[in-house]
């Protein structure tokens, strides 16, 4: 039925129910009550009672106040609905996307809608394209370094040449593309047909005509000429994901997001919407609908289990924070003998650990160490839906090399390893934007040079102002930064702010009242006017940008405001605003800016952009534990040893166990002496065939053949090995697919078919269908020991067997086994908290693995020694004891060159840290020094 047979039908229809409804009513039932009407109220009653009495009539009167109602409900959105009908028909006879309106409810509204858009479309042009069957299925994952041959269509012909290509950009459809490029809106079919079977660079395909992602190469059609379509299979290497997304919605859904820029097109009646969704875009605020819940690493917020929120610029400063804390304790450790195999849980509070995953699961790849919301589809939890990537009869694509394990190579060179100083400073390192709150998505920063002071007021006042206060003092993270702020704040505020009190937070100055603030204030603004006159620069921060030595932090009042002060407050802001001199006032502030914010973080303002937006809040006790983090000294007596003291250290080789092992100190000058035999450490029964290696990045094997893998299977892999006596489902559930913000998006039965499908992989490449090698033993579920193991199991043997061995020559064997099988930080490459613990313990008991190996060896095979303590420097590249372990045998060996050298890059790597060596460390070096000069002589 073409477009005009169906809008004369909608004509004809329309004026059946707007002329004939009325007749026929009108006609069949007359007026559908009894004459007379009743006049008064006390004529109701008997007037019911008579209509009631001739039940026949009384239902017919009944079905035609029904058909009344209706016709007058029709009429009335005929006549609401008409304008936006036209303005439709006109948009698209002019080729541009119509409007997109918000769908009316209700029978009578929907059928008007229906009649008028096919009215306003036969009306309007005499081709339009049909409504694309949208095709649902789950795009393909892209997988990196993998060549995937693009698969074609049945052989069809073609009503197009191939001509040129046009690469997808924010806002495109493409209705608006085939207007541009081929001057015939109508011609967005052929796009669309020539590219439905071409895997664009994302590993995804146009399977739904309203659905294009910024990025993807469409090739257009030229002249219309029939040929044969039979196209090669293009081949196409995945790279990673689009910079934007696009969203489908219903015309229903179709008010623009917050913060985005969305462009909305419309194929036919009830087709979909299509909305790119870029970075940037416009202030309105609007409800934004997605399809399926938007992966926490793309998110500008970060909800605490608390109840606060704050934005993920300070979460990955605070992230930084915590990370430099933890890098910290390493650097003055001692190794530990016997080795501890117990790794303690330290006591984390909530909102560090909702902040620190929150930054972890932005650099999460999807369903590696996280499964986050909006990561997966549906299918992907259901294993008669997703499938198993079985292999076709002949293929071998499951294996991609052999497995190799790193061990020390026997004729290994002297030399320090480890990571880069620039690889070890990103880590630490955050942006240096301050943010206000979230604009739908949007993170709004907050410019204090735009305000001569802002004042917070209303029931949120208090949970923004820690938000801020907390942000101010993380910007730019833990290390040395030009976008470090200072912070200025009375005590009486800081006690209505902080009720556990301040933590040993660097950059901020307590004052005992709001005056002796200001007098604070009055005096940097003296200071800094002289500087700035000096440097003949027009602000500070150009001072910073070009004298950073200079170091004029931007200096921030928080304070309560007081009548007596006003005047004298505001004049020193407004002119400090060039001195970068701020403040954050909690009241009402009419000399500059004042934000109302209500219970709810919702704020109305006079400045636009910090209008109607959702500001950050953190209540009294989130902000405490978050600016504890920020306490360079958190680091705990349990985990830091002593410095190393040169009486401690002035033999080269620790002290044995026993009396028997002790030996006398000989200062002649050793060489390098060839490696001596030594006894058979305890045998351990032979690996099983299937082997989970998560010492360094994870491989799973099988005969020696590394077997391919996707993220959900290697992470919950990942997770059992690290727990070799099982853990429990909802344990497993907690730290694999827990948001940030405490929610959870896992179930017993997406856990079931996360098993699943780990299990039949390795049922797959072992072509064993019968073992289950993920058992399940009452609430538990563990890797099964008798079918599948790891490489961590094979390190802690070795070290327990060291533990227990008595002869020196059994522990050499036995440590030197455990650090041969350590290939690596534990799961290197993936980014999760629960990983984090085992992840320093095990690093650790290495570091301690390597220094007791080298004690025992020193004497008879010193470079073998010093090839160890290298392996355990490269491991944790800041550890002073490790150091000067490695200076002392460089001095026994007569290196004092390369001694110094050591020195040196502990102090390089320390620096990185904000950090510096122990003074010990340099009495060591010169003693040593003097000590192969007296040698020499």
């Amino acid at each position: 039925m073409t477009r005009a047979v169906r809008g004369l039908l909608a004509l004809a229809l329309l004026f059946v129910v707007v002329g004939g409804v009325p007749w026929f009513l009108a006609a069949s039932l007359g007026i559908p009550f009894p004459r007379p009407l009743p006049t008064s109220l006390s004529q109701a009653g008997p007037w019911l009672a008579v209509w009631r009495i001739d039940r026949v009539h009384f239902v017919l009167d009944l079905l035609g106040i029904v058909g009344w109602c209706y016709w007058a409900a029709f009429v009335r959105q005929l006549v609401v609905q008409i304008p936006g009908a036209l303005a439709d028909a006109t948009a698209i006879a002019r080729d541009t996307a119509p409007a997109v309106r918000r769908r009316r409810t209700g029978p009578a509204a929907s059928l008007v809608a229906v009649l008028l858009t096919a009215l306003a479309w036969s009306v309007a042009t005499s081709r339009t394209p049909a409504a694309a069957t949208a095709d649902f299925s789950a795009p393909a994952k892209p997988s990196v370094n993998i060549t995937v041959p693009a698969v074609p269509t049945a052989p069809a012909a073609k009503t197009a040449v191939v001509v040129s290509t046009y690469t997808v950009t924010d806002g495109d459809t493409l209705w608006d593309i085939a207007a541009r490029r081929l001057d015939d809106a109508q011609r967005w079919r052929e796009i669309y047909d020539l590219n439905s079977a071409t895997l664009q660079s994302d590993g995804q395909r146009l399977s739904d005509p309203n659905v294009i992602i910024p990025g993807w190469v469409l090739t257009l059609p030229e002249d219309k000429a029939v040929v044969e379509a039979a196209p090669e299979a293009p081949v196409h290497t995945l790279p990673q994901g689009p910079e934007a997304t696009s969203l489908p919605v219903t015309p229903a859904e179709s008010e623009a997001a917050a913060g985005t820029s969305a462009s909305l097109s419309s194929s036919a009646p009830g087709a979909r919407t299509t909305r790119t969704i870029s970075g940037s875009g416009s202030k309105s605020r609007a409800r934004e609908v997605v399809a399926r819940p938007k992966a926490h690493r793309d998110r500008s917020f970060v909800n605490l289990p608390e109840g606060g929120m704050v934005g993920i610029g300070l979460a990955s400063a605070l992230a930084a924070a915590i990370a430099l804390a933890r890098k910290r304790r390493r650097i003055r450790m001692t190794a530990r003998w016997p080795i501890p195999m117990d790794t303690a849980q330290p006591l984390i509070p909530e909102p560090v650990i909702a902040i620190e995953r929150a930054h972890l699961a932005t650099l999460a790849p999807p369903a590696l160490g996280y499964f986050q919301d909006g990561d997966l589809d549906p299918a992907d939890d259901d294993p008669y839906l997703s499938g198993l990537d079985v292999l076709a009869p002949g293929q071998v694509a499951m294996y991609t090399r052999e497995a190799t394990v790193a061990t020390p190579d026997a004729g290994f060179h002297s030399g320090l390893t480890g990571p880069s100083i620039p690889t070890s400073y990103a880590e630490f390192t955050a942006s240096g934007s301050l943010s206000f709150g979230i604009d739908g998505d949007r993170e709004i920063g907050l410019d204090l040079r735009a305000h001569a002071g802002l004042g917070l007021t209303g029931p949120g006042a208090s949970k923004a102002a820690r938000a801020l206060l907390v942000g101010l003092l993380a910007n730019g993270g833990p290390l040395a930064s030009l976008d470090h702020m200072r912070v200025l704040i009375p005590s009486s505020d800081l006690t209505l702010l902080l009720d556990g009190g301040l933590p040993a937070v660097p950059r901020v100055d307590v004052t005992a009242d709001l005056d002796e603030a200001i007098d604070r204030l009055e005096a940097e603004y003296l200071d800094r006017r002289r500087v700035l006159s000096a440097l003949g620069v027009p602000d500070a921060a150009s001072v910073r940008r070009y004298y950073a030595e200079q170091a004029l932090e931007p200096l921030v009042l928080i304070a309560s405001p007081e009548l007596a002060t006003t005047a004298r407050l505001a004049a020193l802001l407004e002119v400090g605003r060039t001195f970068d001199l701020h403040a954050i006032l909690l009241g009402p502030w009419e000399a500059g800016t004042t934000a109302e914010i209500d219970e709810e973080g919702h704020t109305r303002c006079d400045d636009e952009c910090l209008n109607d937006v959702s500001a950050f809040a953190l209540s009294g006790t989130e902000a405490g534990a978050l600016l504890a983090q920020l306490d360079p000294t958190v680091a705990t007596e349990e985990d830091e040893g002593p410095a190393p003291s040169h009486e401690a250290i002035t033999e080269p080789v620790a002290e044995s166990d026993s009396q028997d092992d002790k030996r006398t100190e000989d200062t002649r000058p050793r060489l390098a002496t060839v490696p001596t035999q030594h006894t058979e450490v305890t045998r351990f029964p032979l690996l099983p065939r299937v082997v989970v290696n998560v010492l360094g990045p994870v491989t799973v094997t099988v005969d020696g053949r590394e077997v391919v893998l996707n993220n959900k299977e290697t992470s919950i892999l990942t997770f059992l090995a690290l727990h070799p006596a099982g853990t429990s489902r909802d344990e497993i559930i907690a730290a694999l697919w827990t948001n940030p913000d405490g929610s959870n998006n896992g179930s017993p039965e997406t856990f079931r078919s996360t098993v699943y499908h780990a299990r039949t992989r390795i049922r797959t490449a072992t072509g064993d269908a019968k073992k289950m090698y993920i058992a399940s033993r009452g609430t538990r579920y563990l890797l099964d020991p008798a079918d599948i193991g790891t490489d961590l199991a094979v390190f802690t043997k070795h070290l327990d067997a060291a533990n227990r061995a008595r002869a020196e020559v059994d522990r050499s064997a036995a440590l030197e086994a455990a650090v041969d099988s350590y290939r690596g930080q534990v799961a290197s490459g993936i980014y999760a908290d629960w990983l984090i613990i085992d992840r320093e313990a095990e690093s650790r008991r290495f570091s301690d693995a390597c220094a007791r190996l080298a004690d025992l060896t020193v004497d008879s095979r010193p470079e073998f020694a010093l090839h160890i303590l290298e392996r355990a420097v490269a491991d944790a590249d800041c550890n002073q004891e490790l150091y000067a372990k490695i200076m002392q045998i460089q001095a026994l060996l007569g290196r004092q060159a390369e001694m110094w050298t050591t020195l040196r890059l502990l102090e390089v790597r320390l620096a990185a840290l904000d950090d510096e060596p122990d003074h010990n460390m340099y009495e060591l070096a010169n003693r040593l020094t003097s000590q192969g000069a007296n040698r020499v002589g």
